[in-house]
């Protein structure tokens, strides 16, 4: 049945009319890619609250529609999200800021 489905909505897309397919862009992927090397290289020497927040501002980057402001607010928000899931709800063991 979800096959079938499947089928149905791809033929759907083929013979409809719509407007033309953008060209491929690799700065999203690239500054994603980038970020998540980034996290996993700072999560240790750093801890969760720098990484996860540079972390967010270089994958954001990758966007064209990225403005500062709303930025840093969604990477703080980002941040503190994780830190209360991650550290206080799954009480998992991870160092908060670097150790000095």
């Amino acid at each position: 049945m979800l096959a079938a489905i499947g089928a149905a909505v791809a033929l759907g897309g083929v013979f409809a009319e719509g407007p033309p397919i953008e060209k491929y862009r690799i700065r999203g992927p690239f500054f994603v890619i980038i970020a998540i090397l980034a996290f996993a290289a700072m999560i240790r020497p750093l801890g969760l609250v720098p990484a996860t927040f540079l972390a967010f501002m270089i994958s954001i980057t990758g966007s064209t529609e990225m403005r500062w402001i709303e930025s840093l607010i969604s990477a703080v928000g980002m941040t503190l999200f994780c830190v209360l899931l991650f550290v206080y709800l799954l009480n998992l063991p991870f160092q908060l800021w670097p150790r000095f």
